[in-house]
């Protein structure tokens, strides 16, 4: 089997989405909503979830395989407001609604944690 790596184009796709969503307020949306992000085109979200599957050394999909997330940033707890920008105590996490938490993430990676992954 060839590397997923030597399609067209593949290796740009990789950093693009690595950089993409590493940064994102949010770490997991469904394939329309990173599409949208990478490339501003929510019609190429079939696309985008080719690259997520070839390329499980950086990114995971949800148990449903309805959305992905950078596999790196999976493993922060989820303690980072959207809203505020700013990381939570898990007591104050805690203290939140249902309708709060959902605008609760983790957090987005460092520039050295993005460039770690690029290097790789």
């Amino acid at each position: 089997m060839s590397s997923p790596y030597l399609s067209s184009g593949r290796l740009g796709d990789v950093i693009a989405a690595i950089q993409t969503m590493a940064t994102y307020k949010f770490y997991k949306m469904d394939f329309e909503g990173w599409s949208d992000r990478i490339s501003a085109d929510k019609s190429r979200a079939e696309h985008w979830k080719r690259v997520f599957e070839d390329h499980p050394e950086f990114f995971r999909l949800d148990g449903e395989k309805n959305k992905a997330s950078l596999v790196w940033r999976r493993q922060y707890p989820k303690r980072y407001s959207v809203d505020t920008l700013s990381e939570m105590s898990k007591d104050e996490y805690e203290r939140l609604d249902v309708s709060a938490k959902a605008r609760v993430s983790r957090v987005p990676l460092s520039a050295g944690d993005i460039k770690t992954l690029i290097d790789t």
